[in-house]
């Protein structure tokens, strides 16, 4: 986890974000509603609906949700280009052999707004 979080806070997720306290599917209404924070443009379905539809980021190819068959799974982000990794939304690098993805400051903002920590 250590070797993770520094090769994250190197590209700009930041080690305070791996603790910061919400997740985007976690339910905290009743009802089932999720609560999602001051400044939130929406949850992680919002940001792949947006992307699906061209209305995001042009650094971030596809937006894919948990695997119901892979215990532990998440929601998670792809970059385009060389560095096509993807970043989950507790900020953990998804398929760690591809690598860590080249996402712009204004990408990763989105998500934070959409999320991802």
């Amino acid at each position: 986890m250590a070797a993770d979080a520094a090769i994250i806070g190197g590209v700009g997720w930041g080690l305070q974000n791996l603790a910061s306290g919400w997740f985007a599917n976690e339910s905290t209404e009743e009802g089932g509603q999720c609560a999602l924070p001051e400044g939130s443009q929406g949850s992680a379905k919002d940001a792949q609906k947006k992307i699906n539809k061209g209305q995001g980021p042009r650094d971030i190819d596809h937006i894919d949700s948990p695997n119901p068959d892979v215990p532990g799974s998440k929601w998670h982000a792809h970059g385009k280009g060389k560095r096509k990794g993807a970043v989950n939304t507790d900020g953990t690098i998804h398929d760690k052999h591809k690598g860590v993805p080249d996402l712009s400051g204004k990408s990763k903002k989105w998500l934070k707004n959409h999320g991802w920590k």
